[in-house]
């Protein structure tokens, strides 16, 4: 029982001394552990993405065909074309993975860069805000790194 009652004890200690030192938090401390768990993130998700099958195995980011020619590659495996398309995808995937380390780079500056009203709007914000400040602030540039090895992938087939 006095176990018990030491480690509850402990623990409301310990809640105390967290909600304390969260109530004490500066703008820029927040500041600083975002960036910090930003970084992170991107690390996590470069090694994750960049590595073979990091985009065509993960429903969530594979590249398919956009727009009209996604519309023509349904027409295109109606008509007994399926594997010409599928070799497409999967190529676009694969230089997508390619570009992936590229990307670490561009990712980590625009943490870097981050003021800390970005920080605050980011952890006040839906929770598609990081998401969102990374686009307004490196879409631009990743697309520059992207693009050329998509293209290059993609000219193989004409």
């Amino acid at each position: 029982m006095l176990r018990l009652t030491t480690l509850l004890t402990g623990l409301v200690l310990s809640a105390n001394c967290l909600a304390f030192s969260l109530a004490d938090l500066s703008q820029q401390d927040a500041s600083t552990g975002l960036k910090d768990a930003l970084e992170q993130g991107a690390k996590i998700a470069v090694a994750q993405l960049g590595k073979p099958g990091g985009f065509s195995n993960n429903p969530e980011v594979r590249i398919e065909l956009p727009g009209n020619l996604g519309k023509a590659a349904s027409a295109m495996k109606m008509m007994g074309m399926g594997a010409e398309v599928t070799q497409l995808e999967t190529s676009m995937n694969k230089a997508a993975e390619a570009a992936m380390p590229q990307a670490q780079a561009l990712l980590l500056q625009a943490v870097q860069k981050m003021t800390v009203q970005d920080a605050k709007s980011i952890l006040t914000g839906p929770d598609d805000a990081a998401t969102n400040y990374l686009n307004k602030s490196s879409r631009t540039q990743l697309r520059a790194k992207f693009l050329p090895i998509v293209q290059q992938a993609t000219n193989k087939f004409g």
